[in-house]
């Protein structure tokens, strides 16, 4: 997992992976007054994403989840978001595994050891496959928020 912010990925560009350079590159030119919710592809079969409008909820509402195929990158546009994370074990109880057709797998959400991200507009996450995540969480007082997921593709 990386946590970090739009404006200072520069300084660390030079260990993230190309694929990871495109996908933070866009996030840095993506402008939060003009960009519509819709969904878009940065590298045919390999880096997509979209922007989305949501509230975010009580951590008891969020579903713990995490990926085969697919690295994200959570990066909040505007509002205030807490994001879990947990490095996957076989500690975590599965409750729903969809990983074959969806490529996602759902988790019981008492999660011994669970760490929150506090995101403010321009900062980002990167989950790996490896990293147990839950996405739109309360931070303060529930809100709406928008928000940029990037997927992409680990072989």
């Amino acid at each position: 997992m990386i946590f970090s912010t739009i404006r200072t990925w520069k300084e660390e560009e030079k260990i993230y992976t190309d694929r990871l350079h495109k996908a933070l590159a866009f996030l840095e030119n993506l402008d939060p007054d003009t960009v519509k919710d819709e969904k878009f592809v940065l590298e045919e079969g390999t880096i997509f994403g979209f922007v989305t409008s949501v509230h975010t909820e009580e951590k008891a509402s969020r579903r713990p989840e995490s990926h085969r195929k697919h690295i994200d990158i959570q990066f909040l546009l505007e509002g205030r978001e807490k994001i879990g994370y947990i490095r996957k074990s076989s500690a975590l109880k599965v409750t729903l595994d969809e990983l074959e057709e969806k490529d996602i797998c759902f988790y019981d959400g008492n999660l011994d050891g669970e760490t929150f991200l506090d995101l403010k507009p321009g900062d980002f996450a990167v989950l790996f496959p490896e990293d147990v995540h839950r996405p739109q969480c309360i931070s303060g007082d529930e809100t709406a928020i928008r928000k940029c997921v990037i997927k992409i593709r680990v072989d």
